[in-house]
């Protein structure tokens, strides 16, 4: 995910976490022994029409307090609501993916964490990366990716056996639901509502999986591989067809910083590898 580059914009990064109630402000800087986490910020936002402009007030002040120079590149880790996924199509190799909006609509990018073969599809509303670009250079920032809030879980679910995985993670009064299937390619993802208290766990499981059609990975003797925070749900070793597995505690900037610091990609909105030999040059 990372570029480095004399410049002094190049020296900084920005970690972007966009919830529905919070964004989650991650810089990074690159002195003499390498990058280091320089500032990390959470700040609520409102819901309604203010939610927009809060953002980018709050992006900026933290943009001016820090001291962020002009054109430093910018990384936007985005929920279910806003970056969806979707999963290989179950009417065999070859099928269009089923996208809500017109291709011409829509930004992708194909998951290439479990390999090519039965990759799933990023996607997210021209719309709102327009919104997201907008922000950012009101701010001074330069786009470069958009992220998935499923790809901080991918490690996690890939090291357990292989069958569906699903996740749930919680993040102050948010709450979300990953599923990866067994080669750790995202298939679903979604901001789980007030109502999906842990007490409904199953029945959301049911039918988001349901959603899914019959992947192969859910065939008998193959139980989905469930991961929740230590207490979220009540006594889910104990489902049918479900093997339990407690989520290992992480603060969310950690986790942002794994994946900043990894190889996975996102959604490409600003190519950098040109700006690199530019200046190389």
């Amino acid at each position: 995910m990372r570029n480095f580059s004399p410049s002094a914009s190049w020296r900084h990064q920005l970690v972007l976490s966009l919830s529905p109630h919070s964004l989650c402000i991650l810089h990074f800087y690159r002195g003499l022994l390498g990058w280091k986490r320089a500032h990390e910020l959470v700040v609520p936002l409102p819901e309604g029409e203010a939610f927009a402009s809060q953002l980018q007030q709050q992006l900026a002040d933290s943009v001016t307090r820090w001291k962020i120079p002009a054109g430093t590149r910018a990384h936007w880790v985005l929920a279910g609501d806003i970056l969806g996924i979707v999963p290989p199509s179950t009417q065999g190799a070859g099928a269009p993916p089923s996208l809500p909006f017109p291709a011409s609509d829509t930004r992708t990018q194909v998951d290439s964490f479990g390999g090519a073969e039965g990759a799933s599809l990023m996607w997210m509303h021209k719309d709102w990366v327009t919104e997201i670009e907008r922000i950012s250079s009101a701010c001074r920032l330069a786009l470069v990716e958009l992220y998935a809030r499923a790809q901080l879980f991918q490690r996690i679910a890939a090291k357990q056996p292989a069958s569906l995985r699903a996740v749930v993670e919680t993040d102050a009064s948010d709450q979300y639901l990953h599923v990866y299937a067994a080669n750790g390619t995202m298939l679903r993802t979604r901001v789980l509502d007030a109502g999906d208290t842990h007490e409904h766990l199953a029945q959301t499981l049911q039918v988001e999986l349901a959603a899914l059609g019959a992947p192969a990975e859910t065939a008998p003797g193959r139980p989905v591989q469930l991961t929740t925070p230590k207490g979220y749900a009540a006594e889910p070793q104990t489902w049918a067809d479900y093997q339990h597995h407690v989520l290992p505690a992480a603060s969310h900037a950690d986790l942002l910083e794994k994946l900043w610091r990894s190889d996975q990609g996102g959604i490409i909105v600003r190519h950098t590898h040109n700006d690199l030999v530019q200046t190389l040059k």
